[in-house]
C-alpha cells in the first residue's frame, strides 16, 4: 500500500530539496510568502490552480507535487474546514430540494468568481 504524504509537506520537501526559499519560491508563482508557508504549515489547502503557480514557483510539474514514487499525497481538509462542512450539511437538511439547489448555485458562484 502506497504512503500518503500531505500536500503541504510535499512541497515543503520539494522546495527545501532545491534549497530555495518560501520567497523564492513565492517569486517564482506569483503568490505571497505567507500563502506558500500557510500552505505549508497546512492552514490551507490550495485549490489546483494554486498547485500549478506553486509548480511553477518550484520548476517542476504538478505532478511531481501529488505524485513522489508509489506515494500518493493526501489533500486533508483541516479541522476549521470540516467544522464548516458538518455545519454546512447541517443547515442543507433543513432545506427542502429547491432550497438545496439555490444555496448550491450561490456556492458554485462564489467559488467561480
Amino acid at each position: 500500500m502506497a504512503k500518503q504524504l500531505s500536500i503541504g509537506l510535499r512541497i515543503r520537501g520539494l522546495r527545501e530539496s532545491r534549497g530555495l526559499s518560501q520567497s523564492d519560491v513565492a517569486g517564482g508563482s506569483g503568490l505571497k510568502k505567507e500563502y506558500i508557508s500557510r500552505i505549508e504549515n497546512e492552514h490551507i489547502i490550495p485549490t489546483f490552480s494554486t498547485l500549478e503557480s506553486i509548480a511553477n514557483g518550484l520548476k517542476v510539474d504538478v505532478i511531481d507535487i501529488v505524485k513522489y514514487g508509489n506515494n500518493t499525497v493526501v489533500i486533508r481538509p483541516s479541522d476549521e474546514e470540516k467544522k464548516w462542512a458538518r455545519l454546512f450539511q447541517h443547515l442543507m437538511r433543513k432545506r427542502n430540494t429547491a432550497e438545496r439547489r439555490r444555496v448550491i448555485k450561490a456556492v458554485e458562484r462564489l467559488i467561480l468568481s
